[in-house]
């Protein structure tokens, strides 16, 4: 049968949002299949304000599954060293276990001293050196499924507006430029369809600008055209407009139910590994220099 619909199909470039929409619920449906654990979809934000109201730190993270992610950790040059980035990190801690959390894992950049996290018992589990700057990638990773010594809480606000949210990602950006000698953000995307004679979407690959790399969404190809080479023809298209287009690094993520294997054959490194995140299943981080 697959035989029958292996035939050559010319990519699209770009994608439409609906299109896009689709093949984000595609996958979404398929990783739902997958995993049996209830989908814990929270933000847990943080945010530190002085007495004028303004924002001097805080903590982005998010469940999920039965671990926590952190996106950003970040606190004002005049407010650091006085103990607020360490009670920040404790007091989202201590939110996270009793959600039920039994990881946390978080990815800083060498600029946001690793040290730091590793002397709170987070370990390296992976460390991706090949950006410009010679700056690094940590890939940090705590267990806090054990019990939360008692500590001196934090007065932090869990109230917080969009606006608040932009703000602390922004100084993170930021932070990130200063790190880098004003590299300048870009914001691209750049995805690619498949359409059978009908029109109809049968594969796409979203993939968008982080920092100075090329980040893979979603790679997806319809049940039906699995395992004749469209994934690859996909793959191998983008890696060809990324070079084009100056890109040295892409970067991408997969779970064990996915493609690790097919990633490994066309030369993406594995950077890091993420255990039972969700539960029973493994979370892989690749990268591959183009």
């Amino acid at each position: 049968m697959k035989e029958d619909n292996k035939k050559e199909i010319e990519i699209t470039i770009g994608s439409t949002e609906k299109e896009a929409d689709y093949i984000t619920r595609k996958i979404i449906e398929f990783n739902d299949n997958k995993i049996k654990e209830e989908r814990k979809t929270e933000k847990i934000n943080l945010i530190l304000k002085n007495e004028e109201g303004e924002i001097f730190g805080g903590i982005l993270s998010g469940l999920f599954f039965n671990c926590l992610r952190i996106y950003v950790h970040w606190v004002d040059e005049e407010y650091r060293n006085l103990g607020y980035g360490e009670k920040l990190l404790l007091a989202v801690e201590k939110i996270a276990r009793e959600k039920g959390c039994e990881l946390i894992y978080f990815s800083p950049y060498s600029f946001k001293n690793p040290e730091f996290y590793k002397k709170h018992d987070y370990r390296v589990i992976g460390i991706e050196d090949n950006f410009s700057g010679g700056y690094k990638r940590y890939y940090l990773r705590k267990y806090i499924s054990v019990e939360l010594k008692d500590r001196e809480e934090l007065k932090v606000s869990k109230e917080y507006t969009a606006d608040d949210e932009k703000y602390l990602i922004q100084k993170y950006i930021d932070e990130f430029h200063k790190s880098k000698a004003g590299h300048d953000e870009e914001s691209e995307e750049i995805n690619l369809t498949l359409k059978d004679d009908k029109e109809r979407l049968i594969a796409g690959i979203l993939s968008k600008r982080v920092m100075e790399y090329l980040w893979i969404s979603f790679l997806w190809v319809d049940d039906k055209y699995r395992g004749l080479g469209y994934g690859k023809k996909l793959l191998l298209e983008l890696e060809k407009i990324a070079k084009e287009k100056g890109y040295k690094l892409i970067r991408l993520d997969t779970f064990s139910f996915q493609a690790p294997k097919f990633y490994e054959k066309l030369n993406y490194k594995l950077i890091a590994v993420e255990d039972d995140c969700p539960k029973g299943h493994t979370h892989y981080f690749f990268n591959k220099e183009i």
